[in-house]
Parts: structure tokens; C-alpha cells; sequence
């Protein structure tokens, strides 16, 4: 009796140790993928819509290939949707039949209901389907399938454990609503040469069709070859440049990908410029408008106003200029800018209302110039003592600085200092003098 209680012991733990192998030999990755694109100049689509039906019944549940028909199953119909161009203009659905009790107790669910094709979200729905489960009634999934318009490539990805009859006679109901718009393409995963006849007879529905392998495909070069047999068919006329505009059309041939183009194939330029928006780094540039190499406009007298805006052509270089771009006041031999309309009242720091415009100007040639300091200058004539008229010109520049700042520029931009009657521009023997001479004058020092 312990004989025997050890050899079932034996036994039991034996076919323990097995299903955990096979369990551990299930979860295999399949082979490496790297998807292989579809240059789109070189082939046109040849179907308008592509249905999948997603076998996830409880036979996939097998070992193959050193993991289990479902991870194919699933594996094969993401490597297809990773090669499919984002681009490409189809409609689409997914539908699955089986399942996990966890996932749905129905036996065929909708995964993608059927609409534009989208690559991500299709991507989603195809993960949704986490485990098989359930039995085989494809039929079912069969009958789900509604006929549109255009033609319409169903694909099939299953072991081909079904039942023969019924799966038939739904296909052959679906391919009598199509037509021959209707091609049917079966992908087996599993060697069951009985499952593999069934696809086979599957295949042989609708205008045209193939059978094949799960193992043959899910390489990169295998599923574009795939992808190519099922959605695409070469043009006769290529568009080497892929841009949508065939090469006996193309007046210009070699654009580069992506770039949107007119009805011969040239780069759009949508402002008519000359510069094609793809390089174009100022759209919408006005009508007549002179450009520089990239669009803009050109500033021929580099015053940062451009050309046709300027109304002061030809500004020396290194003066600062208004929104016009004419020089913001008179300039003089020491670099500095006299602003002659900024006037105070007699012997205050208060303005006359004439000062107010011309400040203001001040302010918008800043705005301009986000990268200009100044220091602003006080200078009188020698009218009064020295300490008075330095205390004075002192109140003026500081004025004028309040003001600009309580206008949005930054104080830390500007600088005040008064320069009272030690730098005077005229004699102060006459009164012409002494007016040139009470004056306040911008420094740049940036």
C-alpha cells in the first residue's frame, strides 16, 4: 500500500511538473517583429473596408510556436495593424467570438464597431481581448458583418476549430450580400490539417481570397507581404514621391514626405510669396510683399521695422526707431536722443500736457525694443545755482522714468539721473540758449 501511495504520489507530481513546463512554455514571446512600412507612392488600396474576426474560443488555449494559438492570434492582427499606414483612408471593424467568462458571457462581442479606421484605437480594441475562453460559434461572428458599400476585405485569424457546415453556409449567406466586392483572407494559427481545410474552403468565398499561415507572416517582411496582398495592388503610373500626385502629372518630382502640395505635385505656397510653406518661417505674409529666403519680410535697413512697414527707409544702422521706423527723436553727436516736446513748468518736475504724446512714444519704442535700457537724462540751463539746477534736472529724468514705468515697462529697464547745467548744448547768453539747453535726452546702454 505505501508502494503504491508513493508511485501515485509519483505520478500526480509528475503531471504537476508537466503542466507547469507547458504553463512556463506558453508564455514564450512570439518571434521578433520590426514593422515593415508600405511606401504609398508604389502601390494604390485596392479594398475601401477590412473586417477581422478574432477567433478567442477556448481551443487557442494550445501551445504553438512556443506560446499558445491565442497569443498568435492576437499577435498576428497587431503586427498587421502596425504595418497598415496610419494615413490610410479605410473603415473598419473587429469582431471577436469566445472569450474569458471574466471578459463577456456573450459569445461574439463587437470590438470595433465599424467606422474609420483609426491605428491606435484599433490597436485598443485588439487588447481588450485579454484571454480566450468559451466555444467557436465563428458563424455567429459571420452573421454580425453587415454588407457596405465599396469593396471589403474580411480577414479571418483562427485555428479553424469550427463547426464546417454552419461556418459555411453564414460565409456563403455574407459573400451573396457582397458580391464581388467581398474577398475573403484566412490566417491559421495551429497545424490541425483538419482546421486548415475548413479556412481553405473559407478562403475560396467571395471574388477572390487566400489561406494563410500565422507562421509565415509574423515576421516584418512576411506581414508586409500580407498587407500588400490583402489591401493594395501596384499603380500602373507610380508617385515616387509619395505625394499624392502620380509622376506623368508631377511638375515636381522629389518632393519630400509629408509635404502638402498643389495638382501638379509642387510645395503649396499659400501666401504667394515665392517661399513654399514648408519653409516658410512667416505664413500669411501680405500680397507684394518682399521676402528674405525663409519668407519674411525683408528689413533691408536692419532698424527691426520691416520694409513694408518702414517709413523711414535707409535708417543708419545703431538708431533706435519707432513703430514706423523712423529714428524715435533727434539724435546727437554723443549717441543720446533729445526729446524736445517733454516740457515741465517753471521750475517744477511737473508736465505740460504737451509732454504726455511725446512720452508715450517713449513708451511704444520700448515696447518695440524688449531688449532696450536707457538712462534718462535732466539737463537745465544756468539759470539759479548749481546744487538748485542739479536737484532739478534730478526730479525731471525720475518724472519722466515714473511715468514710462506706470506705462507697463519694467523699471529695471531704466535708469534717471540729472545732469543739472554742467553739459550744456548752446550758450546760455541768449534765451534761444537756455531753451535748447532745459531738454531731456535718452542714453542707450543696451
Amino acid at each position: 500500500m505505501k508502494k503504491s501511495k508513493f508511485y501515485l504520489l509519483g505520478v500526480v507530481m509528475g503531471a504537476a511538473l508537466i503542466a507547469a513546463g507547458c504553463a512556463t512554455q506558453r508564455k514564450g514571446p512570439l518571434p521578433d517583429f520590426t514593422p515593415q512600412g508600405i511606401p504609398m507612392g508604389t502601390v494604390q488600396k485596392k479594398v475601401d473596408n477590412f473586417m477581422v474576426i478574432l477567433d478567442s474560443s477556448s481551443s487557442l488555449d494550445e501551445n504553438y510556436q512556443n506560446s499558445t494559438e491565442f497569443d498568435w492570434a492576437k499577435g498576428i492582427v497587431t503586427r498587421m495593424n502596425a504595418t497598415l499606414p496610419k494615413e490610410i483612408d479605410l473603415k473598419c471593424s473587429l469582431t471577436t467570438y469566445g472569450h474569458a467568462t471574466d471578459l463577456s458571457h456573450k459569445p461574439v462581442l463587437t470590438q470595433y464597431d465599424f467606422g474609420k479606421y483609426d491605428q491606435k484605437k484599433f490597436q485598443e480594441a485588439v487588447d481588450k481581448v485579454a484571454a480566450p475562453g468559451g466555444t467557436s460559434p465563428m458563424n455567429l461572428a459571420i452573421s454580425e458583418l453587415k454588407a457596405v458599400d465599396g469593396k471589403t476585405a474580411l480577414i479571418v485569424v483562427s485555428d479553424g476549430d469550427v463547426v464546417q457546415e454552419e461556418t459555411l453556409a453564414a460565409l456563403k449567406k455574407l459573400a451573396d450580400q457582397f458580391g464581388e466586392r467581398l474577398c475573403v483572407y484566412t490566417v491559421q494559427v495551429g497545424d490541425s490539417p483538419a482546421g486548415k481545410k475548413v479556412l481553405e474552403q473559407m478562403a475560396k468565398n467571395g471574388k477572390c481570397g487566400q489561406l494563410f499561415q500565422a507562421k509565415d507572416i509574423a515576421s516584418g517582411a512576411g506581414m508586409n507581404g500580407f498587407v500588400k496582398t490583402v489591401f493594395f495592388e501596384e499603380l500602373t503610373i507610380k508617385d515616387s514621391d509619395g505625394d499624392g500626385v502620380t509622376d506623368d502629372k508631377d511638375q515636381c518630382p522629389g518632393t519630400p514626405r509629408g509635404v502638402k502640395v498643389d495638382a501638379v505635385g509642387c510645395p503649396l505656397d499659400s501666401d504667394g510669396d515665392g517661399v513654399t510653406d514648408d519653409k516658410d518661417q512667416c505664413p500669411g505674409t501680405p500680397r507684394g510683399v518682399k521676402v528674405d529666403a525663409v519668407g519674411c519680410p525683408l528689413d533691408s535697413d536692419g532698424d527691426g521695422v520691416t520694409d513694408d512697414k518702414d517709413k523711414c527707409p535707409g535708417t543708419p544702422k545703431g538708431v533706435i526707431v519707432d513703430a514706423d521706423g523712423c529714428p524715435i527723436a533727434k539724435m546727437t553727436q554723443k549717441g543720446t536722443y533729445i526729446f524736445e516736446g517733454i516740457q515741465f513748468d517753471t521750475a517744477k518736475w511737473s508736465f505740460k500736457p504737451q509732454s504726455y504724446a511725446v512720452m508715450d512714444k517713449i513708451v511704444k519704442t520700448m515696447e518695440t525694443h524688449p531688449n532696450l535700457k536707457v538712462e534718462i537724462q535732466g539737463h537745465t540751463d544756468n539759470k539759479g545755482s548749481a546744487p538748485y539746477n542739479q536737484a532739478l534736472s534730478d526730479k525731471r529724468a525720475k518724472a519722466v522714468m515714473e511715468y514710462i514705468v506706470s506705462k507697463g515697462i519694467a523699471a529695471e529697464r531704466l535708469t534717471a539721473k540729472g545732469y543739472g547745467l554742467s553739459m550744456p548744448l548752446e550758450s546760455n547768453d541768449t534765451e534761444a540758449g537756455r531753451a535748447a539747453n532745459r531738454r531731456v535726452e535718452l542714453k542707450p546702454i543696451q
